[in-house]
């Protein structure tokens, strides 16, 4: 997990600095407009629940999970 800061920066560029350490570029993003790249979108609005289970699915994928 990141910060707010280290997030903002180029997740590529991040990625490289740790390796083949799988990563996960959760964008939160309320007014829907983004076009950055991310394995996961979200609007901030949802419930607790449902981010979990969203998150869980590309980390179950990625093999992290």
């Amino acid at each position: 997990m990141t910060t707010n800061a280290i997030g903002l920066a180029d997740h590529s560029a991040v990625q490289a600095l740790i390796g083949d350490m799988p990563s996960l570029v959760i964008d939160i993003d309320p007014s829907g407009n983004s076009t950055q790249p991310c394995d996961l979108r979200i609007s901030g609005n949802e419930a607790d629940a449902a981010v979990v289970t969203r998150v869980t699915e590309p980390l179950k994928a990625k093999g992290v999970i």
